[in-house]
């Protein structure tokens, strides 16, 4: 089943990738255009992140009905993936500062950093008084880093 879902997910991705690429291009919304930054030499729709959020989004709702899925952790996911997604369609839009997405990439690693390796770890320690703070820094910082990476390419 686990294998089907992913391939569901896939397909879901690919298929919403094509229709916002087409539907973004027709209505001339998002559309990033080149710059000395920039990398591509015409102009190219920029607002695909909402096909991928749509496909993860199918996936945890897949997941969530066919396997045992803690509610509260879907919230924490949401919690931590919403402003990102807002700032990102704000910044596909009109670019804005660097500090606001990075202030708002640091709050989201910390809020996934906290409750799946702190608070909800599955040994059930106390990772506060075992883990040294700065594996803690390093994995909000590598989190950072990756979404960043991601962004990128």
């Amino acid at each position: 089943m686990l294998f089907f879902i992913f391939f569901l997910t896939l397909f879901t991705s690919l298929f919403f990738t094509y229709v916002t690429e087409k539907f973004f291009s027709k209505k001339n919304l998002f559309i990033d255009k080149p710059s000395i930054r920039k990398t591509h030499q015409s102009p190219v729709p920029s607002a695909g992140g909402i096909s991928i959020l749509i496909s993860f989004f199918a996936f945890i709702f897949f997941i969530d009905n066919f396997y045992e899925f803690d509610a509260s952790l879907l919230s924490i996911i949401f919690i931590s993936t919403i402003p990102i997604i807002i700032v990102g369609l704000i910044d596909d839009y009109n670019e804005i500062s660097i500090y606001i997405r990075l202030f708002v990439q640091f709050f989201s690693a910390t809020v996934i950093i906290y409750f799946f390796q702190i608070k909800n770890d599955i040994y059930d320690l106390n990772l506060y008084t075992q883990t040294p703070y700065i594996i803690i820094f390093v994995s909000i910082i590598l989190s950072v880093w990756l979404m960043n990476l991601y962004n990128f390419m």
